[in-house]
C-alpha cells in the first residue's frame, strides 16, 4: 500500500478499505494455513493469542491513520477515544477475519462486501459532529450556570 503513490493522499477510511482489501487478497492465498492455524485448539481464546503480535501492529495502524477529522476536539477525551478506535478496529477485524475463514462465495466476494459495509458503518458511528456540538453545548449550558451564579 505505502508503495502507491497516491496512498498518503488517501483520507483515513479509503486507507482501511486498503488495508482490508490488501490483507484479505493476501491471506486468500494461503487460507488453508490460515484456517487451520485459527482453529487449531478448540479454546478459541487460545487461538487468538497467535494474533497478538499482530493486533500490536494493527492498533499502531490505526493510530497512525487516525485523522483530526474523526477525533472529538477535546484534548481530554481524545486519548480515550484514540484508545477505543484502535480497540473498536481491533474487534471489527477479528468479525471480518471471521467472516472471511466462513465464505465460501467465488473470490470472496461476500467478504469484499462485507468490509465495505462495516467499514462504512464505523466511519457513520465515528462521526463526532453531533458529539462535538453536544460538547460545545454543554459547554456553554456550564459556563451560563457558572456566570449567573
Amino acid at each position: 500500500m505505502n508503495k502507491d503513490a497516491n496512498y498518503e493522499s488517501y483520507d483515513m477510511k479509503s486507507k482501511l478499505l486498503s488495508f482490508y482489501f490488501t490483507f484479505f487478497e493476501l491471506l486468500a492465498a494461503n487460507r488453508s494455513y490460515v484456517n487451520i492455524s485459527l482453529k487449531e485448539n478448540k479454546n478459541q481464546l487460545k487461538n487468538l493469542v497467535q494474533l497478538s503480535s499482530f493486533r500490536t501492529h494493527f492498533k499502531q495502524f490505526i493510530a497512525e491513520i487516525t485523522t483530526d477529522d474523526v477525533r472529538i476536539k477535546q484534548e481530554k477525551i481524545q486519548d480515550i477515544q484514540d484508545k477505543a478506535i484502535q480497540e473498536t478496529a481491533w474487534v471489527q477485524f477479528l468479525f471480518t477475519l471471521k467472516f472471511w475463514l466462513e465464505d465460501g462465495s467465488p473470490n470472496f466476494e461476500k467478504t469484499d462486501i462485507y468490509i465495505e459495509k462495516s467499514v462504512s458503518l464505523s466511519f457513520e458511528l465515528m462521526n463526532t459532529g453531533p458529539i462535538n456540538s453536544l460538547i460545545d453545548f454543554g459547554k456553554f449550558i456550564f459556563k451560563e450556570k457558572i456566570q449567573k451564579n
